[in-house]
């Protein structure tokens, strides 16, 4: 008899128990009972919050479900909300909902899917986060390690390792091809690359440059770093005058008018030594060097004599006022100038103004002893070996006369 009590005891707490668990799911789902029937709706599934700057875009999929009809959007403890129609197609459905004007942080939100009569889902959860001016204001440019010039006009960087965030460096410099801005991307993931045809202006290029941050995979705005800008001067290296030699060209004056007044001495790196001094030809006078390698020329300086504080070579007798340089790999031995390619025109000026004969003012003799620097184009090729001078009036007028020349120096990259 005992043991029959028992059994019963049993059966009533386990009836018990299934009456109760069963009015608690009938509580939960009791919002899908219409007129006896269940009616489902399907929740938002596979949903994804994508962050952005002040805001975040949700979006879920809704599968085959054809009495969807709406959503609503909940975030921030109930706080705000947004809701929106949809329309159910015979496909999987992608919804896209945009929330807006978020504050820079972490949101948590509740998404509910409707049908017809109000019916709806249950509620689905995610969490995204937003970024603003405090993300933004911690974002520093990419560092270059280093930057040069290169062969070519183009520069060479060195950069350090990039952040994770990092997308890529942007870069932007005027193209010496087309004098239009122009910008390349350097990935995260590299650390050594190219600038090619950069312009300099007055032997100085300015690089702006900026990097591109992703805060996050899911992230669907990119960010931006303040921009930075760093300037370099190309001036290239002195090239060795230990290969100098005139070039012997028929058609040119580049024999010398006095024994003691040679080519070499165009090279010998001294300003104060005997200057070299071409016969004397009509104008315009010419004469060619082999600099015994080619180079890409970026510059070259013209000084004349100044030995024993004696200036009176400055801006008189064969000094040129106006000139040619000319630049070739293949020069032929008559001189033909079809063999030569003109790369700049250039006029010797004397700082104070005052014409020939004029006595030299401080200002001249500073500038006749410093020399004359000048530049070469830095849109056009400029790798030659061999150089000419093509002299068309000097001080001392237009009429036969001589070239004097100091010293001659090259800079070029390799």
């Amino acid at each position: 008899m005992r043991k029959n009590n028992t059994l019963y005891l049993f059966l009533i707490v386990a009836i018990t128990t299934c009456v109760i668990g069963c009015k608690k799911m009938d509580d939960t789902y009791r919002q899908f009972v219409e007129n006896g029937e269940t009616v489902y709706v399907a929740r938002a599934d596979s949903i994804k919050a994508h962050s952005g700057e002040n805001r975040i875009e949700l979006s879920w999929l809704l599968l085959s479900d054809p009495k969807v009809r709406s959503y609503k959007v909940y975030w921030d403890s109930r706080s705000d909300s947004l809701e929106g129609n949809v329309q159910k197609t015979d496909e999987v459905d992608t919804i896209r909902v945009m929330v807006n004007n978020l504050d820079e942080g972490v949101h948590y939100f509740e998404v509910y899917m409707f049908g017809e009569g109000g019916t709806k889902s249950v509620q689905t959860e995610v969490i995204g986060h937003s970024y603003g001016d405090i993300y933004k204001n911690s974002l520093l440019p990419r560092i270059v390690r280093n930057a040069e010039w290169a062969p070519g006009s183009s520069i060479t960087l060195e950069l350090t390792n990039a952040s994770e965030d990092a997308v890529r460096t942007e870069f932007e410099y005027l193209d010496r091809t087309t004098g239009e801005l122009t910008t390349q991307f350097v990935s995260s993931d590299t650390e050594i690359d190219t600038l090619p045809n950069v312009k300099a202006v007055e032997n100085e290029a300015k690089i702006k440059y900026r990097t591109v941050f992703l805060p996050d995979s899911t992230a669907i705005d990119t960010f931006y770093s303040e921009y930075s800008t760093m300037t370099l001067v190309k001036t290239g290296l002195e090239v060795d005058k230990s290969g100098f030699s005139i070039l012997p060209l028929d058609n040119d004056a580049w024999e010398s008018h006095y024994s003691n007044r040679s080519p070499d001495l165009m090279w010998d790196g001294s300003t104060t030594s005997r200057p070299y001094a071409t016969v004397k030809a009509d104008m315009p006078s010419s004469f060619a060097i082999d600099l015994g390698k080619t180079v890409d020329l970026t510059k070259f300086r013209w000084n004349d004599y100044s030995g024993g504080n004696n200036y009176a070579y400055f801006y008189n007798r064969g000094t040129p006022i106006h000139f040619e340089v000319w630049g070739s790999n293949d020069p032929t031995e008559d001189g033909d100038w079809s063999k030569w390619t003109k790369l700049g025109t250039y006029e010797i000026k004397r700082p104070s103004g005052l014409p020939r004969g004029e006595d030299l003012t401080q200002e001249d003799i500073d500038r006749g002893i410093e020399g004359h620097e000048f530049t070469f184009d830095e849109s056009q090729d400029n790798n030659y070996r061999y150089i000419r001078f093509k002299v068309i009036d000097v001080w001392q007028g237009s009429d036969p006369y001589y070239v004097w020349i100091g010293e001659l120096t090259f800079w070029a990259f390799p």
